[in-house]
């Protein structure tokens, strides 16, 4: 495949040998039998339906769920939470371990202002082209408007710099901000 993300593995399952291939019927195909995928994050449900009827004959078969739900993990390197877990009793591993009302997981860990912001892609040229639909997903869970914006007739994330979306207590200080990076 060209990556690791899910999203990649539906068109490589395909034939494709690109993830954003122009012209299915002359890059992709046949789609691969014998291979399959255990796991679809970024949003399958979303994404899967319109992405295998665009690829047609190439779409791989979607075998339906293995029956256990998958739930986004986060990963923090072993030093920062082991700093926070020494000091407070909890480590940087729980998603509800950076609410900021009442806990500052920020002096443990890399923060915003701390990373050099030339070394990321825009989110106009990364989040927002690869995952075109996850504007308005986020939009339609939190009902959150400053998160997003319209751009040509769909909500994309709104991003500050156009380098790094920040959640709803953050957009007061993005720079004090914990830094979260994938990709």
């Amino acid at each position: 495949g060209t990556g690791s993300t899910s999203f990649s593995v539906v068109w490589t399952l395909g034939g494709c040998p690109s993830t954003t291939p122009s012209d299915i019927q002359a890059e992709c195909g046949p789609p691969r039998r014998w291979h399959f995928s255990f796991e679809s994050w970024a949003q399958g449900r979303t994404y899967l339906p319109p992405t295998l009827a665009a690829m047609g004959q190439y779409a791989p078969v979607n075998l339906g769920s293995g029956g256990y739900t998958g739930f986004q993990g986060l990963f923090v390197m072993s030093p920062p939470s082991v700093a926070s877990q020494s000091s407070t009793g909890l480590p940087l591993t729980y998603f509800s371990h950076y609410n900021a009302s009442w806990f500052r997981p920020q002096r443990f860990a890399i923060v915003v202002g701390e990373v050099n912001l030339s070394r990321l892609s825009r989110c106009s040229e990364s989040v927002n082209s690869a995952y075109p639909l996850l504007g308005q997903e986020y939009y339609d869970a939190t009902g959150d408007k400053d998160g997003v914006e319209l751009q040509d007739g769909r909500n994309i994330l709104k991003c500050w710099e156009d380098k790094w979306w920040a959640a709803p207590p953050c957009r007061g200080n993005v720079s004090d901000c914990v830094a979260v990076v994938t990709g």
